[in-house]
């Protein structure tokens, strides 16, 4: 199991960590915390990213 940090999917994602961090309060993206920090499942990530890439296809048809 491959673990993301903050900085790590911020950077993926082409965003900046405090916007990954308001996606984690918002419950929006897959994560767990330790003590104050989140991290991220790469496996989960990659599910979220594709479903969001199909509802955005599906809202383009």
């Amino acid at each position: 199991m491959k673990i993301l940090k903050t900085e790590d999917l911020a950077e993926r994602w082409s965003v900046s960590s405090n916007a990954i961090r308001n996606l984690c309060k918002k419950g929006e993206v897959p994560h767990f915390r330790i003590g104050k920090l989140y991290r991220f499942n790469l496996s989960l990530i990659e599910e979220y990213e594709n479903k969001q890439l199909e509802n955005s296809r599906a809202t383009k048809d």
